[in-house]
């Protein structure tokens, strides 16, 4: 917290309040809780005081956060993640990558992220097709303040997107940039500034030293833009970090407004961490003056990260699967990862998320231009198959499985799962009650890849998933009934849904004897009330392997 009257300009900084937290939980359990930090971690901070601070001090190296959230990955798949990892995009060989460029390129935006078409240079020096998926962009918001430590010597870095690391400019010394520990080399900006307007948005960027990057602490504690906008000649206007319509409240969005002196435009940074250097980065958090105290952050930043190191942590441990889609690298160098690369591959199964219009292989079996038979479609789903029995022998489940997160290969008629940033351990879902059970959640992945085998043999119809089967902690479809397909039942005797019998009842009619009991066979194992994966996959391969019989 700045003393009153103290302004932070470089290189002189303010004084600080000594107890960080003294404001917030209260001085007597901050004292405990610093002194238990000073403890634990002695040697590390007098090491950090006896040289000059750098950004990399407060920011967690890929391997390390590998291992806090992923302790499961085995040596093996940790070394290979780290030799997918490199540090910049000039690094991956990959274009494009500015902004501007990659909007025409986008195939998909989530909430998870986006991901675009894009070119990577191959070992043969040759260029070639690949996705890539970069994270949200997620917003600033104030947040309830959290306990943050620093040095934190545990496997955690959750928080982190409340903290914030003010680095002097090496260009204008009295002025400093913001970068956000979850984020890590990114940088605070304004963002769409006009003088057509005295508001404009905040958000992280890539570091360019331009003055919109620029940040001091005025004599009113606000935190001001060097970025001035002209709205009438001779007077220039400071744009400052506000909070939107000075609402005192959990997730209340942050932009960047002109200065008028209110509460919800001044700031108290609050020491986390001081080196001995005086010229040095400072670990920070960012404190509203509004009654709530509540701290600046990068609104479900750590969450963010978290699932995308997740992500690269799954598609390394399974990359020995041929139904995977695979991964080629990894733009990460400290904080949040930057990008991750896959490899190109065709259309999606299915719509999936998109409209009626989306091309798909359903579409083009609609129009003629493909056909499969029961034994055909096993077959190219067979990969599928294997991925789904590999997690769920590691104890997780995929809980996503729709016909737009499996697409075909470029070079033969076999599928890849991709996406796996909703990938949980089975047990995840018993917090909706004890009947959502890991038995429960595995079954959800096979009704759901009952669809998709569904939809390529029965014409390319177009089944609803979720309204079947659902996904993530969507179990009740849209009527509000719960999912038919995936509804918790008691241990009894397999039988397939009527709906589905009444589905496939003509097709049925047209198969040989044989062909015809090896898909009641797949589908009684598919519906079962506890699936077996070992058994669904060589039901799949007896069905796929009596279409080459036949033929």
């Amino acid at each position: 917290m700045l003393l009153p009257g103290s302004s932070l300009v470089m290189p002189k900084w303010p004084t600080f309040v000594s107890s960080t937290w003294s404001a917030i939980v209260g001085k007597r359990d901050a004292e405990a809780r610093l002194s238990g930090c000073r403890s634990r971690s002695r040697s590390r901070s007098l090491s950090f005081r006896q040289r000059q601070a750098k950004l990399e001090d407060f920011l967690p190296p890929p391997k390390d956060c590998l291992r806090w959230y992923s302790p499961g990955l085995g040596d093996e798949a940790e070394c290979q993640s780290l030799s997918l990892i490199v540090p910049s995009f000039d690094h991956a060989m990959v274009w494009p990558v500015q902004e501007e460029d990659l909007s025409a390129r986008c195939l998909f935006r989530g909430y998870q992220g986006s991901v675009y078409e894009i070119e990577r240079r191959g070992i043969d020096g040759l260029w070639h097709s690949a996705v890539m998926k970069l994270p949200p962009i997620n917003r600033l918001a104030v947040q309830d303040a959290l306990d943050c430590r620093w040095p934190n010597d545990g496997p955690t870095t959750w928080g982190d997107d409340q903290l914030w690391i003010c680095v002097p400019c090496s260009d204008d010394r009295e002025f400093f940039h913001l970068y956000n520990r979850a984020l890590g080399t990114q940088v605070l900006e304004v963002h769409g500034a006009s003088a057509d307007s005295a508001a404009a948005s905040l958000r992280m960027a890539k570091l360019d030293d331009g003055n919109q990057q620029k940040w001091q602490v005025d004599g009113d504690s606000r935190l001001v833009s060097k970025l001035r906008i002209s709205q009438k000649p001779g007077a220039d206007v400071k744009l400052c970090i506000d909070v939107i319509g000075a609402r005192d409240e959990n997730s209340a969005e942050a932009c960047a407004y002109s200065a008028n002196g209110g509460s919800n435009q001044q700031w108290h940074l609050e020491a986390v961490e001081k080196a001995a250097d005086e010229q040095g980065p400072r670990l920070v958090r960012i404190v509203s003056a509004m009654a709530g105290r509540r701290a600046l952050a990068i609104e479900n930043g750590s969450q963010t990260r978290k699932d995308m190191i997740l992500e690269i942590c799954f598609l390394t441990r399974w990359a020995h699967e041929p139904g995977l889609v695979q991964l080629q690298q990894v733009v990460w160098h400290r904080g949040i990862p930057q990008a991750i690369i896959l490899e190109r591959l065709g259309k999606q199964l299915g719509k999936g998320t998109g409209d009626d219009s989306k091309a798909c292989v359903l579409q083009d079996i609609r129009n003629g231009l493909v056909a499969y038979t029961a034994a055909s479609a096993a077959r190219s789903l067979l990969p599928v198959a294997h991925v789904l029995q590999s997690l769920h022998r590691s104890g997780y489940v995929y809980n996503d499985l729709h016909d737009g997160n499996i697409l075909r290969r470029l070079d033969a008629d076999s599928y890849k799962m991709i996406d796996l940033g909703s990938v949980t351990s089975s047990d995840q879902w018993l917090t909706l009650g004890s009947e959502y059970d890991s038995r429960w959640a595995k079954n959800r992945d096979w009704r759901a890849f009952a669809v998709a085998l569904l939809q390529l043999w029965l014409g390319g119809r177009q089944l609803d998933v979720w309204t079947l089967v659902g996904t993530n902690s969507c179990i009740k479809a849209c009527s509000g009934h719960v999912c038919r397909w995936s509804s918790p039942v008691p241990s009894e005797a397999a039988s397939v849904p009527e709906e589905v019998e009444n589905m496939v009842s003509e097709a049925m009619s047209s198969l040989e004897t044989d062909q015809a009991l090896h898909v009641r066979e797949l589908l009684l194992e598919l519906f079962a009330p506890c699936c077996n994966a070992e058994n669904i996959c060589a039901k799949i391969y007896d069905l796929a392997e009596s279409g080459k019989e036949s033929g």
